[in-house]
């Protein structure tokens, strides 16, 4: 199904019935990275997941990818589709936008999972994103996509790798680099960390080296009375590589 937000009509599917929880992919991903918790979650929930703009099937427009700018994506989608109060269950660039829209629009939420996430980016990583964005035209899409994918899992079999690249190539170009450039030079939540006022869960790969677990730590140290579980032998993609783990550590959270 398709809805139309803020100009731009967002590719979203809709499973089960009950409370409301939204899944938020990462950069370079779509719907179809949470068909493991699409299944396991609709048994007791209403399961909404949708392709941010210019990923999967989503419109692919000009202009902002702003972290600030996919919250305002999800914020009218939530409220274009009457869900009221939700869960949100944000991995990588989803996480990001999960915690944004929390500390933007506290009322729209019930429960937070940040999976593979961070307050803010790493010196080191905003340089080699802002690096990687400045050589966009010369870079091969297709070489930068296989680089990101293969970095992002601990030990993954090649039907993982096929599975994570057929995604990501349906990511304009366009949308990959802005997003990028993006969130490699604005996105810092760190000093508002303490105004998220929602029960918030922190999931990480231990071999996570994208968001670490120490930077894991930190989300948790930030945000009051918020759970910290990291996932053994894991590396960024966490419910693709431990789905059993990640479902059983999800369901749990949002039944409590």
């Amino acid at each position: 199904m398709r809805i139309r937000v803020n100009g731009v009509e967002l590719y979203y599917e809709e499973h089960g019935e009950g409370d409301p929880v939204v899944l938020i992919h990462g950069w370079l991903d779509n719907t179809a990275v949470w068909d493991s918790q699409i299944d396991f979650l609709a048994k007791t929930r209403r399961v909404i997941a949708y392709d941010h703009r210019g990923h999967g099937r989503s419109d692919r427009p000009k202009g902002d990818y702003s972290v600030r700018a996919l919250a305002d994506d999800l914020h009218a989608l939530t409220r274009n589709l009457g869900l009221g109060r939700v869960a949100l269950v944000g991995h990588s660039l989803g996480s990001m936008t999960a915690l944004t829209f929390a500390l933007d629009h506290p009322d729209g939420l019930s429960r937070l999972v940040l999976a593979s996430s961070t307050a803010r980016l790493s010196p080191v990583a905003r340089v080699l994103g802002n690096l990687v964005a400045t050589l966009n035209p010369i870079v091969p899409y297709r070489r930068l996509v296989r680089m990101t994918q293969r970095s992002g899992f601990y030990r993954p079999t090649e039907e993982l790798l096929s599975r994570a690249y057929e995604r990501a190539m349906k990511t304009s170009r366009y949308a990959a680099f802005e997003c990028m450039k993006a969130f490699t030079r604005d996105y810092d939540l760190s000093a508002r960390l303490a105004e998220v006022a929602v029960p918030t869960l922190i999931v990480v790969g231990e071999k996570d080296f994208g968001t670490t677990v120490g930077m894991a730590r930190y989300l948790n140290r930030g945000i009051v009375g918020s759970q910290l579980h990291v996932i053994p032998d894991c590396g960024h993609g966490v419910m693709e590589e431990r789905p059993e783990e990640f479902n059983r550590v999800v369901g749990e959270w949002l039944a409590a």
